[in-house]
């Protein structure tokens, strides 16, 4: 029993380290939205996004920006 107790208090363990790294990781790789757009821009420069798909990008993007602007003021 107690050699059960102990496996499982070790899974534990190992399933916290994991989501803590991946928590981690995701604050790490959190981009700027107008680095983004930046980007963006770039890719339909060279032919890989069409004007359609930049726009509905920008528009994805250009509301949340618009509303933190709104709550600034």
């Amino acid at each position: 029993m107690a050699v059960l107790l102990g496996i499982l208090a070790s899974l534990l363990l190992i399933g916290f380290w994991i989501r803590a790294r991946f928590v981690e990781n995701a604050s790490e790789n959190s981009a700027d939205p107008e680095e983004l757009l930046v980007l963006y821009e770039e890719m339909r420069r060279q032919g890989d996004l069409t004007a359609e798909e930049f726009r509905s990008i920008k528009n994805r993007i250009l509301p949340s920006r618009s509303q933190d602007v709104e709550t600034d003021t």
